[in-house]
């Protein structure tokens, strides 16, 4: 594994369990995080508690505290399965009280009419990413092991509108990690996500939907050139 592959490969690790290797790249990036950051310790907070549970229980019951003629008492298990689905329910419940505003600000953001520009963005049936901006198509090169990477040069600092479509009958799903938006893009519908990309850089598009035999081939960048 050469260096390049193993930095991508910690990132992502560092992402998965809520650790960004990059500063804020969008104006979605706030949201997602602190959204993540909730879940996350939330998580760690029932994690521990069935930690220490499981640690208990273990320990109560383990050969030499039984008595193996008479067996574990049954008298509390009806206590036992009601408590079992009452806090996971509770737990659920939990989670959407601190899912709903950060989402209901995320789709306020996401549907926000106001833009500077607009891109569409076609997903071909041939697992190709193709953009159209200011009178410009913007196609796939292909390189030597058959990756398609499409180059999408874009200028920082400014709210753009992308118009996503599948032109095939595949289901996809544009990614781009460092400005942390997703979205799907299905057929015969457009779906539209408006980001603003704060810094230059060069930003990976990956398709985050399982869509055939070419999906892990189909790949793009963003661009985002200084003003």
């Amino acid at each position: 594994m050469n260096s390049k592959k193993f930095v991508n490969l910690l990132a992502v690790m560092l992402g998965i369990v809520g650790v960004r290797t990059v500063g804020a790249r969008s104006n979605l990036t706030e949201l997602y995080d602190n959204l993540f950051m909730e879940v996350l310790i939330f998580g760690l907070i029932v994690f521990i508690l069935v930690l220490v549970l499981w640690i208990y229980v273990v320990y109560k019951f383990r050969d030499s505290a039984v008595d193996e003629a008479k067996g574990v008492e049954g008298t509390h298990l009806l206590k036992l399965q009601r408590i079992w689905i009452a806090v996971p329910i509770l737990i659920g419940v939990l989670l959407l009280a601190l899912s709903l505003p950060a989402l209901g600000e995320f789709q306020q953001e996401l549907n926000n009419p106001v833009a500077d520009k607009e891109v569409i963005v076609e997903a071909t049936p041939t697992w190709k990413w193709i953009f159209y901006y200011e009178g410009q198509k913007f196609s796939p090169v292909e390189d030597d092991i058959g990756i398609s990477t499409t180059t999408l040069v874009l200028e920082a600092g400014l709210t753009y509108k992308f118009i996503l479509y599948s032109s095939g009958p595949l289901i996809h799903s544009f990614y781009v990690y460092e400005l942390n938006f997703k979205m799907d893009v299905v057929p015969q519908k457009n779906n539209t996500i408006t980001v603003t990309i704060e810094e230059p850089g060069e930003y990976q598009l990956l398709c985050a939907e399982y869509c055939g035999a070419q999906h892990s081939m189909m790949r793009g960048v963003i661009k985002a050139v200084a003003p």
